[in-house]
């Protein structure tokens, strides 16, 4: 399976073919799981491009073939994955990524002004 492409994955489930590979964070801390599944190849993996995976009993796992799977709700999903192509930014709505960056880049060089200016004042 590591090498199926998405195409070629069904769900273990359903036997759908509306499958998205993507990585997983979950943590099970103070006996209360939590998850964020994160689709693979989205501009930012950040938690504002993720979705949550559901339930608190965390993955089941087949022994034999050793398929592991919990659930995330598809609508939310559907709509993070439509987000990507609409190339969307969650972190400045309404404005591309390429726009995203030039203020991430603006901001860059303020913060640097801003430190040579109090080193060069104080220092």
């Amino acid at each position: 399976m590591p090498n199926e492409s998405v195409a070629d994955i069904k769900c273990p489930s359903c036997a759908g073919d509306a499958v998205v590979k993507g990585s997983l964070v979950a943590s099970d801390e103070d006996e209360r799981f939590n998850g964020r599944f994160f689709p693979e190849n989205l501009k930012f993996t950040a938690i504002r491009r993720s979705v949550v995976v559901l339930g608190d009993q965390g993955f089941v796992a087949c022994t034999n073939c050793g398929c592991l799977w919990n659930y995330v709700e598809p609508a939310k999903l559907q709509a993070l994955l439509k987000q990507k192509r609409k190339g969307e930014s969650p972190f400045a709505p309404g404005n591309s990524h390429r726009a995203k960056w030039a203020l991430l880049v603006l901001l860059a060089f303020l913060v640097f002004g801003a430190t040579t200016g109090l080193v060069a004042l104080f220092g």
